[in-house]
């Protein structure tokens, strides 16, 4: 079975890198693809207007959308593919009987069709890149009719074949008692409920396409003398049960509801269940959206689209860079947290997470999406989460070395824990208040906002705390999402609050920058290199951690702030270098050198005994920039070292204090 969301297949390039004169050819796919009522409404496409699961397994009169993703040529003479220039649609294989066809839209890049007959429908595709090269690729659709759970009716009842509680007996236990398995009982008994008969193809099992047959619930109701209650109260869901039995084997969101109907072929499914798409584990969460993307009252998904977790497995021009593994580099195995697929291999199999490593690439990997967070079958946590919240998000928010950019910028974790940072010796460490929420990232990312025009922007499936109101350019206009806020900041919050936090941690990284270690372009040396001791390791690891934490400082200010300021303290004793073991006759303040200099100079002092000594650089205006020394030093000359890197062109003083002496002189930084 392949799937794949619309977000995900917009530009599917490639499946691994390769290098620039290497030749790969065009590798087509052939995937089928979810319509939820949200796009039937927004989308002036006229093909979309009946809802479809997304899934190849489908009722019959169930429409199937399809279109083609898959991977460009690569390093042909006419250089790389970058998109689909023409695709030929073909039913190469149907049930006796059957005249459904295949009609395209979209430019003939996408089709649909609608299965009239039970059995295996098989369609071909050539399609044809930019660069003119051609690849071909087949997609087996299963139709087949609704089975149901089989213990909805008598819930003491002992499933048969091909009903799904017959095997799956765990599985459908556990999944009884999630939303999902009361979800049509719970609402007709609820008295004053909002439920109404509109809501029952997304409370119930089976098509949620008025049009399918296949005996699901909307295709039994048909024939079912059935009527929706006048009042909602309880008692009406057992009536159903009881005077209703036939209907009523499809309440509730059920298995299939998920996986498409069971019931093909005599014996079930078939072996193995995934054969032929006569059963489908879908991890795209294509199915989701058939009713979680129905606004204005259910828009999960599409605050979920608005979200930086939908673009997980790459970005529109390389989407399936991420779709990746290692068995030996936890740091190259990146489909662990950016595919579904991967997080669930790693983090919900039997591997141990700190050990174990996913089995990518995959065929359908699927983004962060629903089910990788959710588990459709379990309802242990809140919310169905596959952990509490505090946990889950730091399973892939987690420290991780990366040759890219030092530290991976995914650690908002452990920074919002308190740890993983480099402390040094004789500091003190501490957490802010942050640390102790309960829920930690969703009680400040998930707060929906006060003001509805921003529901789909802001909190929530979004997992923003702010917004741009679409200028990304322009800050004046940003907002920000106080909701999650003044439970404790109670006189209230403001986005300009938030940058001048950041504008603070913003400062003192840029002062520790000018101490790292830097390769010959210029460029920060990260940690783990052999040209790095132990201490400019440390000043760099922290440096990084509290860089691309990327909250410069919000998410655990205490915290991130101990750690650049004792880097900071540790750096500059680091570059104050006794000149050599003579004691000086008085004190003295030497001019730099070089002068004029660009980007850094050497500042030279002498004492004559031990003093507590301050070493400081101002601008022409008087602004403090920096302060190289600030510690008691033995009598002696040293040297210290001012990087100019970060600061504009112009005349700059030097000042010295040890004990009553002081010296002022002037230094000029020209770039």
């Amino acid at each position: 079975m392949r799937t794949l969301s619309l977000l995900l297949a917009v530009a599917i390039v490639m499946f691994a890198a390769v290098t620039a004169n290497a030749q790969t050819p065009a590798n087509p796919q052939l995937y089928t693809f979810g319509v939820s009522p949200n796009l039937i409404d927004v989308d002036d496409m006229d093909a979309y207007d009946v809802p479809s699961n997304g899934l190849p397994n489908v009722a019959p009169g169930a429409k199937v959308y399809l279109r083609v993703g898959g991977a460009y040529a690569r390093g042909t003479a006419n250089g790389n593919g970058s998109e689909w220039s023409t695709v030929t649609f073909n039913m190469i294989e149907m049930p006796a009987g059957s005249a459904a066809s295949l009609t395209t839209f979209d430019n003939g890049m996408k089709a649909w069709f609608i299965p009239d007959v039970e059995g295996t429908y098989t369609i071909e595709i050539m399609a044809t890149d930019d660069v003119g090269e051609s690849g071909t690729d087949q997609l087996k659709v299963n139709v087949a009719s609704y089975v149901g759970v089989g213990t909805i009716v008598d819930p003491a009842a002992t499933p048969t074949p091909p009903q799904c509680g017959a095997c799956h007996t765990e599985l459908t236990t556990s999944w009884a008692a999630t939303g999902h398995g009361t979800v049509l009982e719970t609402r007709l008994d609820e008295a004053g409920g909002h439920f109404a008969e509109r809501c029952l193809p997304c409370h119930t099992t089976g098509s949620t396409n008025p049009n399918a047959m296949g005996s699901g619930w909307l295709d039994l109701q048909k024939s079912s003398s059935w009527t929706f209650p006048a009042t909602l109260e309880p008692g009406n869901f057992a009536a159903l049960r009881n005077d209703y039995p036939e209907l009523a084997k499809m309440a509730n969101v059920q298995c299939e509801s998920c996986h498409g109907p069971g019931g093909a072929e005599a014996n079930g499914h078939g072996f193995p269940p995934t054969q032929n798409n006569k059963i489908v584990s879908d991890i795209t969460s294509e199915q989701c959206k058939q009713c979680h993307d129905s606004p204005p009252y259910h828009q999960t998904v599409e605050e979920f689209e608005n979200s930086g977790h939908v673009m997980s497995v790459g970005d529109p021009s390389y989407p399936w860079h991420m779709n990746r593994g290692s068995q030996t580099r936890r740091s190259s195995d990146c489909a662990r947290c950016h595919t579904s697929a991967g997080y669930l291999d790693v983090f919900h199999s039997e591997q141990d997470p700190a050990t174990g490593f996913t089995n990518a690439p995959y065929d359908n990997p699927g983004y962060v999406g629903c089910v990788t967070c959710h588990d459709p079958h379990n309802d242990d946590n809140d919310h169905q989460l596959r952990k509490p919240a505090s946990d889950l998000c730091a399973d892939c928010h987690s420290i991780r070395v990366s040759g890219y950019s030092g530290l991976h910028h995914s650690h908002q974790g452990p920074m919002l824990k308190g740890f993983g940072g480099r402390e040094f010796d004789g500091y003190t460490y501490e957490n802010s208040v942050h640390s102790n929420i309960a829920e930690l990232c969703a009680s400040c990312h998930m707060e929906p906002p006060a003001d509805d025009q921003y529901q789909n922007k802001m909190g929530g499936h979004t997992f923003s705390v702010s917004y741009d109101n679409d200028t990304p350019d322009d800050e004046s206009d940003d907002v920000l999402n106080e909701a999650g806020c003044i439970s404790c900041h109670a006189g209230g919050i403001t986005i300009q609050d938030v940058r001048n936090t950041q504008d603070e941690f913003k400062a003192l990284l840029d002062e520790l920058e000018q101490y790292l270690k830097k390769d010959q372009d210029g460029d920060i040396i990260y940690p783990g290199s052999s040209e790095l001791t132990a201490l400019e390791d440390s000043l760099v690891w922290n440096y990084l951690y509290v860089a691309n934490d990327n909250s410069y400082g919000v998410h655990n200010p205490k915290y991130a702030r101990a750690l650049l300021e004792s880097a900071i303290a540790e750096a500059k004793k680091l570059s104050i270098e006794p000149v050599d073991g003579s004691i000086p006759g008085s004190y003295d303040l030497a001019q730099n050198y070089p002068n004029p200099f660009n980007p850094s100079t050497k500042i030279r002092f002498s004492l004559p005994v031990g003093n507590d000594v301050v070493v400081r650089v101002f601008n022409s205006n008087g602004q403090l920039v920096n302060t190289l020394v600030n510690s008691r030093l033995n009598a002696g000359t040293y040297e210290v070292e001012w990087h100019g890197t970060n600061m504009n062109s112009g005349v700059y003083f030097y000042t010295i204090e040890a004990g009553t002496y002081t010296a002022t002189k002037k230094m000029v930084l020209v770039k």
